[in-house]
């Protein structure tokens, strides 16, 4: 396996990279002495030239190539001295010979770190440091004593004689000490007990004793980091540059070169396309980028220079640079630039969520965020196959690095975890980790509990502001590894909120954003406590609802379950998935389905599942084989304001969600040819996603004055190429097609359905007095039915509903409602399944001539009050207004019987009229929604009929409100909602409301009121 190995000399770059507040505004006057003319040459190896030239082989001679040749008159061919040189091309320096830095060091490391042969400094404090370097030292530095001593022979005793060596750093900056007893390398910086250069190598009296002091600080330029700067040219600034490259060795270095800049870096993914890349650099206001090079990313560089005015330069991949295990350090070049000073709350990186939802987010990250993950380093060599432009992927690396530990990457493979899971060599392998961790989501059960029973050391770890929690501390007898532990430093900046949201406190060293007025941020995670342990949490979800699958993908359900929602049979309709492959969709029976089989209600509702279906991108469809019809009676928990509880979804009906569901069979996929552009494009095979995609299509190739007002269901309202062209061609000239076709449809129906059937007849007339009711179940309905029964003439009430088992359905739903109805009123009550559209209204031909004997009043009340269907949903309804008309017409009497048509206000409320009569109204009058509209065409229906001598009429309803002295009120409609959260602050503006309490004065509201 070809691994990337991200050795520890890369954690030179490291503390500039995150040390923000420690960074000097001016490294040269920090750690230069006043004779810097020579200390840029014995800074450099043998044969390495400055800026992009190779210098001389020695001091005398000189061979760059392109490039201005080195120089240097001072030194032998063993010494590490090379030639200073401004640009060329020639070759890099190399080990061996005098290629060591001036404090003995073959590569360089991060001050106050262990030399590489294991020597440990201690600390100056920045006041001491002139004592043995003159010049200006802003900061301390570290020495590091030498074991080896210097050994020379005594110019005037002529004794031989030996003096302690002493190394020093400037803190914060690369280091070039290590203990060297090669002859050479002394021969370079003495002459005998007289140093070569004042500037890098002191001899002192310190407490009486002779040593020898080498100034090991390394300028810029010294690390592989600042190599690629200097490909990268100097481009100081706080400004913002994306970096677009595959997670390799080259990408990792520029990274760190463009922090060592001062620029905020910009990660974004290679999988992104150029649409996405165009809305991120938006966002965030960036015009410059850095690509790699292959094919693919100059391809998405070419297409988002067409869509966006942007600034781009190639990534140089860097010789040696990239094979795994080289031994030479590419260090050849001198920064002309000093390194900008940060604060710590600047943003270091800018990453981005997944994109999942169709929306990308940039994440900014300050330095202070990667200094705090880093303090969770557990000092381990870590391997992550996650790429360095995903957040957890950079994390543990930086972990690893800070820790001078190895870290390990994937680079751009993916890799086949599957084996590693499956087969016992990689169970074999997990099991000589120290520890296994996952992260990005819940994992699923079984599958660590057959990793901890094969003795894996097993957790999780948990990163939505940093680094914050983890399972993988906890005892080896403790098996809860579900359960995460914030980490100590912050456990005081975590609240747990009391739907378990995980809210991070003002003060949190990782915070770097806010979402509420007092600093804290509300993560949206999903917590469920231990049962013993307070500390402990188990992760559930995000608390915005999203479905995060076993594979990561992130599935927005909300939109899925507001469309199923509206079909009559669902009552609630929730997607879960958390730990699945796929998602699955609940759905809670309405009160019309509680007795229906299961099948015939997933028979009913499919078409609304497609519906959804048709926009969720393709991980988020729900197959009808993972629809699971939950029994009659379940319910669904919400909040107070009427929203799901989804953890209390995934505790309460764990058991349902854990069956196993049999997947569909595998279908080839149809490729029917339309033949006329008449035809019906769904009846030919053209499903939601090719609906979308063609939507798509249609808004890139054809010209809009604005892509947004094409409609999403586009595609779904047309149903042939032809009347597609139609649309297009409207909506390119500004037509309202929507609104045209409805009212065209509209005015089609009042036509289709003003024809009725049936005069009254002179047959057998019952002596009893009936009515028939339609919606008894409404709130409406309940209190008519209620007012019905109170009068004694009439004898039989038949409530016509759409439930499969009406009688069982009514009485506990008039119960709810506290209406009571007493045992020999429940006798006159005749509750029957029906259908209105049906001609017999679906209760059958001999019911229906019973009725027709004895019905003398007709109140319609039924009418599905949704606001978001279109007008062509309503027609079933029109149909059924059409067949109670007919029905009156036809009874047993001399007279039609009455019948009453609960209309809307909606019908009205956009007169321009500043009174409203009670007459039929125009088109227009009637507000734009398809409700409004099927009202409007059920009044016109009634109009018709009366003019054909019926005796119908129409009765526009406006808002119910609760009961007048019960106060009953089903909360979920919009003013009870808005009452009940008043006191929750959610009201804007002054802060109450005023109520109008019934039989009394107005009363003030205020958030003081439970």
């Amino acid at each position: 396996m070809n691994f990337l190995t991200v050795v520890t000399t890369l954690a030179l770059c490291l503390i500039t990279f995150t040390t923000a507040l420690s960074t000097p505004p001016a490294v040269e006057d920090a750690t230069l002495p006043s004779d810097s003319s020579s200390w840029s040459d014995l800074v450099k190896r043998r044969g390495g030239g400055g800026g992009h030239g190779g210098g001389g082989s020695g001091g005398r001679v000189a061979s760059g190539r392109t490039g201005n040749c080195g120089s240097s008159s001072r030194t032998s061919s063993s010494s590490n001295v090379g030639g200073s040189s401004r640009s060329g091309s020639g070759t890099r320096p190399a080990y061996g010979g005098g290629g060591y830095y001036a404090g003995g060091a073959s590569a360089p490391y991060t001050s106050g770190a262990k030399s590489r042969s294991g020597v440990t400094p201690y600390l100056l404090p920045a006041a001491t440091v002139p004592l043995y370097f003159p010049g200006r030292w802003a900061y301390g530095a570290y020495v590091y004593p030498y074991s080896y001593h210097y050994h020379y022979v005594d110019d005037t005793t002529h004794k031989n004689e030996s003096m302690p060596v002493n190394c020093i750093c400037q803190q914060y900056l690369e280091c070039g000490c290590d203990e060297n007893s090669n002859s050479t390398f002394y021969g370079s910086l003495f002459n005998g007990t007289q140093p070569k250069n004042t500037s890098v190598v002191v001899v002192i009296d310190v407490n009486s004793t002779t040593s020898i002091y080498i100034n090991g600080t390394l300028a810029n330029g010294t690390t592989a980091a600042d190599s690629a700067v200097a490909h990268l040219g100097c481009r100081l600034g706080r400004e913002k540059i994306a970096l677009l490259a595959s997670s390799d060795l080259t990408m990792v270095l520029t990274l760190f070169s463009l922090s060592r800049l001062g620029y905020s870096v910009m990660m974004l993914s290679p999988r992104l396309s150029a649409v996405a890349c165009v809305a991120l650099l938006d966002e965030v206001s960036c015009n410059k980028v850095l690509y790699g090079q292959n094919p693919a990313m100059r391809a998405t560089i070419g297409e988002i220079a067409s869509l966006r005015l942007i600034t781009a330069w190639p990534i140089t991949s860097l010789p040696n640079a990239t094979s795994a295990g080289h031994t030479e350090n590419p260090v050849a070049h001198e920064l002309d630039c000093g390194l900008p000073h940060v604060e710590e709350d600047d943003t270091a990186l800018i990453l981005h969520s997944s994109g999942s939802t169709g929306v990308l987010n940039p994440r900014y990250v300050a330095h202070k965020v990667l200094i705090s993950q880093m303090q969770g380093s557990r000092g381990l060599s870590v391997f992550s196959p996650l790429p360095w432009y995903h957040g957890l992927g950079l994390a543990t690396a930086l972990q690893a690095m800070y820790a001078q530990k190895t870290a390990f990457s994937m680079g751009c493979r993916n890799p086949d975890d599957g084996k590693v899971i499956d087969e016992p060599e990689g169970i074999t392998m997990l099991k000589a980790c120290k520890m296994v961790t996952y992260s990005g989501g819940a994992c699923p059960d079984h599958l660590r509990d057959q990793l901890v029973a094969k003795g894996v050391r097993f957790g999780g770890v948990l990163g939505s502001a940093g680094l914050v929690a983890e399972s993988i501390s906890r005892p080896t007898d403790d098996h809860d590894w579900s359960y995460l532990q914030f980490f100590d430093h912050i456990q005081r900046f975590v609240r747990m909120k009391w739907v378990s949201e995980c809210v991070y406190l003002p003060g949190h060293p990782s915070l770097s954003a806010s979402n509420a007025d007092d600093g804290s941020y509300y993560s949206r995670d999903l917590f469920v406590q231990h049962p013993i342990h307070p500390k402990r949490w188990k992760y559930v979800a995000r608390r915005d609802d999203c479905v995060t699958l076993i594979n990561g993908e992130k599935v927005l359900p909300l939109r899925i379950e507001g469309t199923i929602r509206q079909h009559p049979l669902v009552d609630e309709a929730v997607v879960v998935g958390v730990q699945k492959a796929e998602p699955e969709l609940l759905i809670f029976r309405a009160a019309a389905a509680q007795d229906t089989p299961a099948e015939q209600v997933l028979d009913h509702i499919w078409p609304t599942v497609e519906e959804a279906n048709a926009w969720a991108e393709q991980f988020s469809r729900i197959s009808r084989a993972i629809v699971i019809v939950l029994p009659a009676g379940a319910a669904c928990p919400r909040t107070d304001k009427g929203s799901i509880i989804r953890a209390q979804v995934y505790n309460d009906y764990k058991d349902d969600i854990s069956k196993d569901v049999q997947p569909l069979p595998r279908r080839n996929e149809l490729r029917l040819p339309v033949s006329t552009v008449h035809e019906d494009l769904y009846s030919h095979g053209v499903d939601s996603l090719q609906a979308i995609q063609l939507r798509r299509q249609i808004c890139r190739d054809f010209k809009f004055a604005d892509a947004a007002t094409v409609p999403k269901n586009l595609v779904y309202d047309a149903g042939n190429i032809s009347r597609l062209a139609e649309l297009i061609y409207a909506i390119q000239h500004g037509q309202d097609t929507q609104h045209e076709d409805e009212w065209a449809l509209a005015r089609d129906w009042v036509q289709q359905y003003s024809s009725f059937s049936g005069t009254p007849g002179s047959g057998a007339r019952s002596n009893e007095k009936a009515a028939i009711l339609t919606g008894a179940t409404g709130s409406i309905g309940a209190h008519l039915l209620q007012t019905l029964l109170a009068d004694e003439t009439i004898t039989t009430v038949y409530c016509l509903t759409r439930q499969s088992n009406p009688h069982d359905t009514l009485f506990p739903n008039l119960r709810r409602k506290q209406i009571i109805i007493p045992p020999a009123w429940a006798e006159r009550i005749v509750a029957l399944q029906s259908d209105l559209a049906q001609s017999d209204l679906g209760v059958g031909d001999k019911l229906l001539h019973q009725m027709k004997r004895s019905v003398s009043l007709i109140i319609h009340v039924a009418w599905p009050v949704n606001f978001t269907l279109p007008l062509p949903s309503f027609e079933p309804h029109v149909k059924g207004l059409h067949n109670l008309i007919s029905f009156s017409l036809s009874v047993n009497a001399p007279a039609p019987a009455v019948l009453l048509f609960c209309s809307s206000v909606s019908t009205a409320l956009a007169s321009p009229a500043p009174e409203i009569e009670e007459i039929p109204m125009e088109p227009n009058c009637a507000l734009d929604m398809g409700y409004s509209r099927s009202k409007f065409v059920g009044e016109q229906l009634v109009s018709r009929a009366r003019e054909a001598g019926a005796h119908a009429y129409s009765v526009r309803v406006g808002q119910v409100s609760g009961h007048s002295e019960r106060g009953l009120w089903n909360d979920s409609e919009a003013i009870p909602l808005m009452i009940r959260s008043a006191p929750t602050g959610a009201i804007t503006g002054s802060g109450h409301l005023v109520l109008l309490a019934a039989g009394g004065s107005p009363r003030r509201l205020s958030a003081g009121d439970r």
